[in-house]
């Protein structure tokens, strides 16, 4: 069976939308997206802030848009990215690509 990579989160926008352009000119825009998180125990959990990136028009119409404690749905892959850090120590993080990205009307 072929795996399948697709996540669905419902939140709000924590770190608010930063555009920036790749070399060849394409939007890309990122932004962070707080969900709740499972209580341990009574009460409510702690936010999990998850990291979202934006691609072309999309990417554009997030950061014109978007604003720190927007609610939105984002729709899209779960990716690891890897790279060197200080001293060659090897660091990664997961970060959403997303290919949708809907505002929550109150």
């Amino acid at each position: 069976m072929q795996g399948y990579n697709r996540v669905i989160f419902l939140g709000h926008i924590g770190r608010s939308p930063e555009l920036r352009r790749t070399p060849r000119g394409t939007a890309v825009c990122t932004f962070s997206l707080l969900v709740p998180g499972e209580s341990q125990g009574e009460g409510k959990g702690e936010d999990v802030s998850i990291d979202v990136a934006v691609f072309s028009a999309l990417a554009e119409r997030c950061h014109e848009t978007l604003s720190t404690g927007t609610q939105v749905l984002v729709e899209g892959s779960l990716v690891q990215r890897r790279w060197q850090g200080p001293g060659g120590i090897s660091q990664s993080k997961y970060e959403v690509i997303a290919q949708v990205v809907r505002g929550i009307e109150h």
